[in-house]
């Protein structure tokens, strides 16, 4: 989207409307509440919930912005694979949706659909990492879904529950009994995974592979967009959320996922968790004037300024608890994934360039070896060269990791794992993290350039080193985990200090 000075204008506005000036969406002069779908009055909500998905499929006129449809395209529009086909698929769903005449929704449809951040990348530079617009244009997002439900509802009191499957219990890890015990429910949704549908966690396959790893960080975002609490938490737990909900016509998949009632509760914890992370202490970068276009609640168009949703008390809501976890460790942000290979400032451990197709039935074990020019190349002196006392650390970096389409199972990641040597699971303590499909599928980054993953592995370095797993060419080993279609390629592995 070009911006101009009047667009800025407007965005300001926009934002002065969202925190309380006007408007539907700014009733709410006391501050609303958000509640768990598993207590009291997150059940009442979702009551509330199930009617308004049914309103918004079925009695709101089809190209209407208050329509399900046009909210799960905001995100993605299905059958778009990559940068290029999307761009052809929203054409051919305006003519499907509009005709060929102009039109105020038509209009507000080709700006707003496949806009989801990090979902997408800049034209003139694919490589740019977009990540540090995911919080933000997800939290307007889900903000001006909440206004249009209680619109079609015309229920001021309407707050969106949030899905806390983080809460330490099993029972947590299932999905709210609302979306799958009824089939006949506005809620339910046939093509999630089986035994999401059937009640069991969702990380039944892969139990433990949901973590807080993301408080570990105390700033937002490394200026190369590798590591902080943003894309950390994009990783873990958003994209593997995704992935061990639902499938490739479903929640595992960016073009479907908007389509499942489901979502949105995830998005709501997604949204809890950075306004958990913010008060601790932590804050945000500033996103300057960039917009984006959104239906408010009567489904007109509102260009918001991602500033303006640095802070939830802006928008005039809260939740009724908030996650609880230790303290953030690392404060310094390390850059080293620039280039590929590493850059030459990054203390190298051991690296394996060339890049490798993962085995989808069994390890991919890769053998790091010590570049010439590295400064550590032992690996006895990791923890020395990047003291965590003083914000350093040991991370592994995954570069340039790349699936042409959702592979459906999840990957487990090993650090110094003995060849031939049982990998375990994820109380292993080799195991350093997980990664899926949802995040990495080519659209999202353009059609060349795939995201990079980025493990901080510093707690696990001293223990490794002694047992002498971190030597001059240490291993890593990835571990598929349940069903995989095709197989995801990774260019580029390095365990470097920074």
């Amino acid at each position: 989207m070009v911006e101009t000075r009047r667009d800025v204008m407007i965005g300001a506005l926009a934002g002065a409307t969202a925190v309380g000036f006007g408007g539907l969406e700014a009733q709410a002069q006391t501050v609303s509440t958000r509640y768990s779908a598993t207590s009291p009055q997150g059940k009442a909500m979702l009551v509330k919930y199930a009617k308004a998905v049914d309103i918004m499929r079925n009695q709101i006129p089809a190209g209407d912005p208050r329509h399900w449809n046009f909210q799960w395209y905001t995100h993605w529009i299905p059958g778009s694979a990559n940068w290029n086909q999307a761009v052809q698929t929203k054409n051919q769903m305006l003519q499907q949706i509009y005709g060929s005449q102009p039109s105020y929704n038509r209009d507000l449809a080709s700006a707003m659909w496949d806009s989801c951040q990090p979902h997408s990348y800049d034209p003139s530079n694919p490589t740019r990492f977009l990540g540090t617009y995911f919080l933000p244009w997800h939290r307007w997002f889900v903000y001006y879904f909440e206004q249009i439900i209680r619109n079609v509802l015309q229920d001021a009191s309407f707050t969106l529950p949030y899905w806390d499957y983080l809460q330490g219990s099993v029972a947590a890890l299932s999905i709210p009994p609302e979306f799958y015990t009824n089939t006949s429910s506005p809620l339910y949704k046939p093509n999630r995974n089986t035994w999401v549908n059937q009640g069991q966690r969702i990380d039944q396959q892969n139990p433990g592979a949901l973590n807080l790893n993301a408080f570990k960080y105390g700033y937002y975002i490394s200026n190369d967009g590798s590591t902080g609490f943003c894309p950390t938490l994009n990783n873990n737990p958003h994209g593997m959320v995704h992935d061990l909900t639902g499938n490739s016509t479903n929640m595992g998949y960016v073009p479907t996922a908007a389509g499942d009632p489901v979502f949105w509760l995830h998005h709501c914890n997604i949204d809890r968790l950075w306004a958990s992370w913010n008060n601790m202490g932590y804050g945000n970068p500033d996103w300057g004037t960039r917009l984006f276009p959104f239906a408010n609640g009567q489904g007109k168009r509102v260009d918001v300024l991602l500033n303006n949703a640095s802070t939830i008390g802006k928008l005039g809501y809260q939740y009724d608890t908030y996650q609880k976890v230790p303290g953030a460790k690392r404060l310094r942000a390390p850059q080293f994934l620039k280039t590929a290979p590493l850059a030459a400032t990054a203390a190298v451990a051991g690296e394996h360039h060339g890049g490798v197709t993962l085995s989808a039935t069994g390890p991919t074990l890769l053998k790091l070896a010590s570049p010439p020019r590295a400064s550590n190349s032992g690996g006895s002196n990791l923890l020395a060269a990047a003291p965590p006392s003083k914000g350093g650390g040991v991370f592994l970096a995954l570069a340039g990791v790349m699936a042409d389409e959702a592979f459906g199972g999840t990957y487990n990641v090993y650090v110094g794992l003995p060849e031939g040597a049982t990998p375990g699971g994820t109380d292993s303590p080799n195991y350093v993290g997980t990664f899926g499909s949802f995040n990495l599928v080519g659209h999202e980054h353009g059609p060349n350039a795939g995201p990079s993953l980025v493990f901080d592995i510093t707690d696990k370095a001293a223990d490794l080193t002694a047992k002498g797993q971190l030597g001059p060419s240490p291993s890593v080993t990835f571990v598929p985990q349940g069903e995989i279609g095709k197989p995801p390629t990774v260019a580029s592995v390095s365990i470097v200090t920074a």
